[in-house]
């Protein structure tokens, strides 16, 4: 239901504007309903595959009509209010049915609205770490940072107060990246500034994990900011289970901090991130989604088909793991202990679509992190870049037989992790941790090349 707030004419359509009096619409949200119709489906299909559910004819207070799924059972005529539960923090989902953009401003104000001053600078900080089509999974889907232009602008923000930032992968060329996600025509449309948060300055900040401090550098654009609207893509992880709302304010940091996390307590560092930034909310791209091997090009596409939005991003995190029915893991759960927000999944309160009609259970990452048959990978918590290189590499050679190898990857590489037979060190981190273990064979590169991976590996692969 939508209102003109000149003439109070009603619209039942998307208008941004009245075409009678030029005044602009505002979108009112319903919470009172009466079942008017009930369908009962037994037949499964591709996007509903659960059954029985109901298709629940409702009319709202507004004498508005609404198609609702559902697996809970109603009956003719019978009415019910939706209402916030006291005491429970919000987390709303929204399918995206036939708009992604109106998903999105619809899952907004589920979740409460976005407060801001009319002076805020406000950051809008995607997922784009590849220059990748969001069909693939891989990036936050334009068209969900679109619904949040729309609503910030609609609700007063200056052009010039709002920003679109990420901080890539080592080595993506910015522009190229912008072109091909669509995100330079998206700021563009807009008119709006697009900062790669790794050409400015850094500012170093201080976060503590237990008796240690750890330094991490800050894009200064990033502290400058009122607001941080962080919006992940739902994606598996193969080293930290899931990439959310949380693992994605990794983008604001330098390539060097990176490197450095997976050096040390990697799931703890990402959780304390949080407390050296300015306040965020998170609004996750579920539109597709990526599931198995991901964050990068070795997952595939989840087809997901959901918005998820709250102000405290734990449990924006926690909900998410519930929903697609992977383990919460260690780096959310500390984000909780340590006080950033809500990670009991009884406190909140979901909004919006029901939670059984949105869940969908994700293909988690393989614990065998080698998609190669007879090389073998030690998992030292490399970094994406890193990991996401060799795994292409033996991914391309996985038809091709070799003698049994195991490669090395990363800076935590302790003794346990090394068994017998030829160990190969691949990477800078790598030869590092092992250059007092006898390591037979050592590759450097911050990574290296896939060409010089492939050129070093012709000695166990029957390669010409």
């Amino acid at each position: 239901m939508r209102v003109c707030n000149e003439c109070n004419k009603k619209w039942s359509y998307p208008v941004q504007r009245c075409i009678f009096c030029g005044g602009l619409i505002k979108d009112i949200i319903p919470t009172k309903f009466t079942v008017k119709g009930i369908t009962k489906v037994f037949v499964p299909s591709t996007g509903h595959k659960k059954v029985p559910y109901y298709n629940v004819l409702l009319k709202d207070e507004n004498d508005d009509f609404h198609i609702k799924k559902t697996f809970k059972e109603f009956k003719l005529n019978q009415t019910f209010e939706v209402k916030n539960e006291k005491g429970k923090t919000i987390v709303a989902l929204c399918g995206v049915g036939y708009s992604i953009v109106d998903a999105t401003i619809r899952a907004i104000k589920l979740m409460g609205g976005i407060e801001f001053n009319p002076k805020d600078k406000i950051l809008i900080k995607p997922n784009l770490v590849l220059a990748k089509s969001a069909s693939t999974g891989i990036i936050t889907n334009p068209l969900v940072v679109e619904g949040i232009i729309k609503y910030l602008l609609e609700k007063g923000i200056s052009k010039s107060n709002l920003f679109i930032g990420e901080g890539s992968l080592q080595g993506v060329d910015t522009d190229k990246m912008l072109k091909k996600t669509e995100y330079y025509e998206l700021c563009e449309k807009y008119g709006l500034k697009f900062f790669d948060l790794l050409s400015g300055k850094f500012i170093n900040r201080e976060i503590g994990i237990g008796k240690n401090k750890r330094v991490v550098q800050i894009s200064e654009l990033v502290l400058d900011m009122d607001l941080i609207i962080d919006v992940p893509v739902i994606k598996t992880h193969m080293q930290t289970g899931v990439s959310l709302g949380i693992k994605n304010m990794k983008g604001v940091i330098n390539h060097s901090s990176r490197k450095v996390m997976h050096m040390h307590e990697l799931e703890d560092q990402i959780a304390y991130l949080s407390t050296a930034l300015p306040k965020y909310i998170t609004i996750a791209d579920g539109s597709i989604g990526l599931e198995g091997m991901g964050p990068l090009t070795l997952g595939k596409p989840a087809n997901f088909g959901v918005v998820v939005a709250g102000k405290d991003p734990v449990a924006v995190d926690t909900a998410i793991c519930h929903i697609i029915k992977i383990k919460v893991p260690k780096h959310i759960r500390k984000a909780a202990e340590i006080g950033l927000g809500e990670g009991d999944i009884k406190k909140i309160n979901f909004v919006g679509d029901e939670v059984a009609v949105v869940s969908k259970k994700f293909e988690p990452a393989d614990s065998r992190i080698s998609p190669h048959p007879d090389i073998a990978l030690i998992d030292g918590k490399p970094c994406s870049s890193c990991i996401n290189s060799v795994w292409t590499t033996l991914h391309s050679l996985k038809d091709i037989p070799t003698e049994v190898v195991t490669i090395a990857l990363g800076s935590q590489i302790n003794e346990d992790m090394i068994g017998s037979g030829e160990i190969i060190a691949m990477g800078d981190c790598a030869v590092r941790a092992l250059k007092n273990k006898g390591c037979a064979q050592k590759l450097k590169g911050c990574p290296p090349s896939e060409k010089d991976q492939k050129e070093f590996l012709k000695k166990w692969l029957n390669l010409p």
